[in-house]
């Protein structure tokens, strides 16, 4: 660990409040002496006591210097040096231990951290190492808006801040149990151009909210944004030391090692990572994956290609600006039912939902319950394909889910989801007519009795399909018709008669009835 000079006068500050300095340029720190005169090496810290020495100390070259007095003349030196100034009534010996122990538990500081990656411990624990070395109040958040881990001190103060920043219960302890900021807030910072500016920052940065400022470092993994440090600055406060700054950069250092550590326990999933960039393939450009390519991808999320699966297709309306929440709403499905593969192109959504991994039917049935929510908080309509059992069918049940919410906005427009197993009669009926005319395709029968009610004012059409609908009672008939059932059997007869029907033929009562289908239509 490099331990320089603006930590060190950092975290003497910490102890001794009454402490100042002032900053020329930061350098590393390896000794800490007392000064003489003729010494002078820039990687030392020097301790000056005797005032007598100041006046050559302001001719010399710069130097690391605290000085311990009373006298306001080293105000002269400032030009020249790393200055720090201590009341010359501290105990001069137990000062000296105190930077000792400095240099001394920044350096068992940094072992601990290098721990932690080693044995794959947990984000909060690097905050837990830290503490002593942090004074302002620390989270990560992730690129799913969530806090994966926060400092000890970090609750109480968001509370005393009432920021909106961190307006969330917060009773998680380790990264794989992290809290999503409310929706609202989420919303409210994905609509934030700023904040969505700062997913870009590969250098630390300073965000400002409505009340507070904060010091900020992203993480990225193969040019991927994953998550953020976020570190609040306290009321009226617009930036932290240069040596609080040194320290978060260190404690930054190992969050990276430790995201790096857990990318293969998909900690991280993205829009680009290898499943979501497989399936949008095979969606929307038509390519083709080899059974064992296809497979080896799946199992990155545990999958396997005789799962069973559900597809879900989201479109969202005109104006909606869905494209801002977008990737917002696949983050936060994703998060919440890990069965989820949620894939963002043009002015849709498509999720496919692996049902075997869903922990149970309450899991599926809550899923679908939350769906109802998006779909009116976000403005737009589902479309839901039949189970399958195989993933090389995805195209088809992909197109499935489309075809329910163009055949379900036809016959249902107020509806807001279609399941396609509700419209697969209207969907084989609706191409039937691919090549002819419904005229073309009606039982002649049935053509016949069109003509035949023309020319003598009967209802035999509606006779007919009464019975069909029926099931072929002849009594329930009569009673829905309002005629006596010896009537009605008369009627039937000379229908059968004027349209030469065979009633007794299981083909013939499917083609009767496909034809009053496609009648209205």
């Amino acid at each position: 660990m490099k331990i320089t000079i603006s930590t060190i006068f950092y975290l003497i500050k910490k102890k001794y409040p009454n402490f100042s300095y002032f900053l020329r340029n930061d350098v590393d720190i390896f000794h800490c002496k007392m000064y003489k005169e003729d010494l002078g090496d820039i990687n030392t810290l020097y301790f000056v006591s005797n005032n007598n020495l100041l006046s050559d100390l302001s001719k010399s070259k710069s130097l690391n210097l605290i000085i311990i007095t009373s006298n306001n003349d080293f105000e002269i030196l400032n030009k020249n040096h790393n200055i720090g100034k201590i009341n010359e009534s501290i105990n001069m010996h137990e000062f000296y231990e105190d930077v000792i122990d400095i240099f001394s538990s920044l350096l068992k500081w940094s072992n601990s951290l290098k721990n932690v990656i080693l044995k794959d411990l947990s984000f909060s624990d690097i905050f837990k190492i830290s503490e002593n070395f942090l004074e302002h109040t620390a989270a990560i958040i992730s690129y799913n808006l969530s806090i994966i881990a926060y400092s000890s001190n970090f609750q109480k103060s968001m509370k005393d801040k009432s920021s909106e920043l961190f307006d969330v219960n917060m009773d998680k302890e380790n990264a794989e149990n992290s809290e999503l900021l409310p929706t609202h807030i989420a919303r409210d910072l994905i609509f934030d151009t700023e904040f969505d500016k700062c997913k870009e920052n590969t250098e630390p940065f300073y965000f400002k909210d409505e009340a507070y400022f904060y010091y900020c470092i992203n993480f990225f993994i193969e040019d991927v944004y994953i998550a953020r440090l976020v570190i609040s600055l306290n009321k009226n406060e617009t930036s932290l030391s240069t040596g609080e700054e040194e320290v978060i950069k260190y404690i930054a250092k190992y969050i990276f090692l430790l995201f790096k550590n857990k990318k293969s326990k998909n900690l991280i999933k993205h829009q680009n990572d290898r499943m979501h960039n497989m399936i949008r393939s095979i969606l929307f450009s038509d390519k083709s994956f080899v059974a064992s390519d296809l497979s080896k991808i799946l199992n990155t999320y545990n999958w396997k290609t005789n799962d069973t699966y559900r597809i879900v297709k989201l479109t969202f309306f005109e104006g909606s600006s869905w494209k801002n929440i977008a990737d917002y709403i696949c983050i936060q499905l994703e998060s919440k039912w890990p069965e989820i593969c949620a894939i963002t192109s043009d002015q849709i959504i498509v999720l496919i939902i692996n049902i075997n991994k869903a922990k149970n039917k309450t899991t599926l049935n809550d899923f679908f319950e939350n769906l109802a929510y998006i779909i009116t908080e976000y403005t737009c309509k589902a479309g839901i394909s039949n189970f399958f059992d195989s993933f090389d069918n995805i195209i088809t049940y992909y197109i499935q889910a489309e075809r329910a919410i163009q055949i379900g906005q036809n016959i249902n427009p107020d509806f807001w989801y279609y399941i396609f197993s509700d419209y697969t009669y209207s969907y084989m009926i609706e191409h039937l007519e691919s090549e002819f005319s419904k005229e073309h395709l009606l039982h002649p029968g049935i053509l016949e009795l069109i003509k035949y009610d023309k020319e003598h004012n009967t209802e035999y059409l509606k006779t007919l399909e009464v019975y069909l609908k029926s099931n072929g009672n002849s009594t329930h008939s009569a009673n829905i018709l309002f005629i006596h059932r010896t009537s009605f059997i008369r009627r039937l007869d000379r229908i059968i008669k004027i349209a030469n029907l065979d009633l007794n033929s299981e083909d013939e009562w499917l083609y009767l009835l496909i034809s009053y289908k496609l009648l209205n239509i």
